[in-house]
């Protein structure tokens, strides 16, 4: 997989989910609508219904004048503000008395449902905007002589059922927004190991392209001048050494790699960091004398981690070689262990010509190497330091140098293990450590 492919599947990840959200949030809300649309609709039909029988109740025939409303009593009962209005129309749907004038239409609409005994509300044109009416028969001694209406315009409903359209509306597209940000969030978090692993095998690719070319041009050209002058002695060593130098730096980066990834770290046991340290320095002595440098340890009491051996010697080496190959011929290297404030600390000093200003936020970059003429290292070790600190949860920093010292002071800080229990072995009495 590409970082294309990695960054289209991320879109597409994120549209996908911002589609299936907007479609599970607008369902509801367009739902929720409607309903509360038939509800205030219902309420409305059960008030204009009840309206039209409360004037069916004060109405009837009058007793000298048959087919004539008698609607005296109509007329003395008091309205409800803000109810139904109602009216009476006769059989030739003329309005005896009204609330309001009815179109034409209206009252003809009414008197036909009426007779017929359609008592259930319906949706008509009123003056000033559509509305809803019930209209009831009111029965003479022999047929039909009008109808008692019950009506009301839907406006107020209308404006009602938009105003929560467009609140829920409103609080969807909030909800969406806020989910869709949160889903896309949290689809970067899902996708940064993979885009995180695929940037350090492009990491890894483009640095050993970048490290080996060297030692590759050295090894062919030497291979091809034996080819075509015969093979000489300094010849076959100089592959040798290069090929070597290939192989460690082609080991550190892969170990490198392998921290990056979490995958290195293989058991974690209590184990003594005093000894190890000590034991890596005993290792490194004939390194030491070779360069003319003194190397002593100062760790004197028992300093208890929880790590993986191995790393912690990888870590504990690479400070030693690096303080050896930059500190200056016929000086010392010193490494205290001691404990404090819950960590274990050891501190790496030489006595070379340190380390330049311009160079002191660089020297965990990787492939950095100092610009004196020692720097033949792989620019990896310090980088490796970091990682496997990192890995048990510690840190490793450059110090400023103390009182009477000249060179660099570099001090890695680990978690103490807790509760011991039982003492604990040191590295040196089952076998030294792995030197790298």
């Amino acid at each position: 997989m590409t970082p294309s492919s990695l960054a289209q599947l991320r879109r597409r990840l994120r549209v996908y989910l911002a589609a299936t959200l907007a479609v599970a949030i607008a369902v509801p809300i367009v739902l929720f609508v409607l309903a509360d649309s038939t509800r205030r609709h219902d309420r409305l039909d059960a008030s204009v219904q009840g309206a039209a029988s409360d004037t069916l109740a004060t109405i009837g025939e009058d007793d000298n004048h048959p087919g004539r409303i008698d609607t005296t009593t109509y007329q003395n009962t008091p309205r409800r503000r803000g109810g139904p209005l109602t009216a009476v129309i006769d059989s030739h749907a003329q309005p005896v008395v009204a609330d309001s004038n009815l179109p034409p239409a209206t009252r003809r609409l009414a008197l036909r449902r009426a007779a017929a005994g359609n008592e259930a509300a319906v949706p008509v044109r009123l003056y000033g905007g559509p509305g809803r009416l019930v209209a009831l028969p009111v029965e003479g001694a022999n047929s039909t002589i009008g109808a008692a209406l019950g009506y009301q315009r839907t406006n107020t409903i209308s404006d009602q059922v938009r105003t929560t359209a467009l609140l829920a509306a409103g609080a969807a597209l909030a909800g969406w927004l806020l989910l869709a940000g949160l889903g896309a969030l949290l689809i970067g978090r899902a996708v940064r190991p993979a885009s995180d692993t695929l940037a350090r095998e492009q990491a890894f690719l483009a640095d050993a392209a970048h490290e080996l070319r060297t030692p590759w041009a050295i090894v062919r050209g030497r291979a091809e001048q034996a080819l075509r002058e015969g093979p000489r002695p300094e010849d076959a060593r100089l592959i040798a050494d290069t090929a070597a130098v290939a192989g460690t730096t082609l080991a550190d980066m892969l170990e490198l790699a392998g921290l990056d990834a979490g995958q290195q770290l293989r058991e974690l046991e209590p184990l003594r960091f005093d000894a190890l340290v000590a034991t890596c320095a005993a290792e490194r002595e004939q390194a030491a004398t070779a360069a003319d440098v003194v190397l002593s340890v100062d760790a004197p009491e028992p300093v208890v981690v929880t790590g993986d051996e191995r790393l912690l010697a990888r870590a504990v080496f690479n400070l030693i070689d690096n303080a050896i190959r930059y500190g200056a011929a016929g000086g010392r290297v010193e490494l205290a262990v001691a404990a404090s404030e819950g960590r274990a600390q050891l501190a790496v000093i030489d006595y070379g010509p340190g380390i330049a200003p311009g160079q002191r936020e660089r020297i965990f970059d990787r492939f950095h190497r100092g610009s004196t003429a020692a720097a033949a290292g792989s620019g990896l070790g310090l980088p490796i330091v970091r990682a496997v600190a990192q890995a048990h949860g510690g840190t490793v920093t450059l110090e400023a140098p103390l009182a009477g010292e000249t060179g660099a002071r570099f001090l890695l800080r680990l978690p103490l293990a807790r509760g011991r229990g039982a003492p604990v072995e040191a590295p040196g009495d089952q076998g030294k450590a792995d030197a790298p």
